[in-house]
């Protein structure tokens, strides 16, 4: 028993082994695979990935993953290439027969050189860059007015997008410029006036689904050519029989207006803004 024992022990080892010499063997198979498919069209690398997914189901060991990876990088890039155009000629062409826009070399020339198509650094052309710049080109056949409202459009849009792009843009240094301290906040403003002049205040949010107040004010401003604030002071019942209002309110008010007027915006040493009597 013990002498079969240790025979069936040697023949389990001795298959694990051929096991593992397959799998290794399949490994190399494979890897040589992939080195050949690199100078073959896009069916041989996608039979090679196909391979290697089969592997890694079998076997996920960190080789079968790694020739996995790499078949799936010479796949995708070789779709890529095989959907680029090789050089500017191609490019025309493809524009004028394949999308049927109406361009010439002139122009193409023109627009690579202004940055509105794309070009790698290898001379070629991808096609999404293609077929998104034809979408700014007049179809082939088209009237001269058509072609030039499209063109006009086409420039509308992209002055809209700079535009866009200048407001985000001012906004940013207008908020890095707040965190600097060369620009003092509204709320700021009242906290410190109030605070000098010894006067409360008291915060109120008015419901976004209902108007408030710009009864008269805005109606009073209209007739005056010059920049104006709307001040009123807080009141109960408006416009009702009873309207109700704080004698005190009209006494803080006049010390914040003293305040305010008495005061000015000062630039200190340091490029910030301060407010000074």
């Amino acid at each position: 028993m013990r002498h079969s024992t240790c025979a069936h022990r040697r023949t389990r080892r001795e298959d694990s082994m051929e096991d593992l010499q397959k799998d290794k063997d399949q490994g190399e198979k494979l890897r040589s695979l992939v080195e050949v498919s690199r100078k073959n069209d896009i069916p041989a690398l996608l039979n090679a990935k196909n391979r290697a997914q089969q592997d890694v189901y079998s076997d996920p060991s960190k080789e079968n993953l790694a020739v996995l990876e790499r078949a799936t990088a010479m796949l995708e890039k070789a779709m890529d290439a095989g959907q680029n155009c090789k050089n500017w000629k191609e490019a025309l062409t493809y524009l004028q027969e394949d999308c049927g826009r109406k361009i010439g070399q002139t122009k193409l020339f023109a627009d690579i050189k202004a940055g509105r198509l794309r070009k790698q650094p290898d001379g070629t052309f991808k096609r999404r860059d293609l077929d998104r710049y034809a979408a700014s080109l007049p179809t082939a056949g088209t009237p001269d007015k058509l072609a030039t409202d499209a063109a006009r459009r086409q420039r509308e849009k992209e002055e809209q997008e700079i535009r866009r792009i200048r407001v985000a843009a001012d906004k940013e240094e207008f908020i890095l410029k707040v965190k600097q301290g060369q620009y003092i906040s509204r709320d700021d403003v009242y906290q410190e006036l109030a605070a000098r002049a010894g006067v409360p205040l008291q915060y109120f949010a008015n419901r976004s689904d209902k108007a408030g107040g710009s009864t008269l004010g805005n109606l009073a401003m209209a007739q005056v050519s010059m920049n104006c604030v709307d001040i009123g002071l807080p009141q109960l019942a408006m416009h009702s029989c009873y309207e109700t209002a704080g004698a005190e309110d009209t006494l803080s008010l006049i010390k914040l207006m003293q305040e305010l007027y008495s005061s000015h915006f000062e630039e200190t040493a340091f490029g910030t803004l301060s407010i000074s009597k």
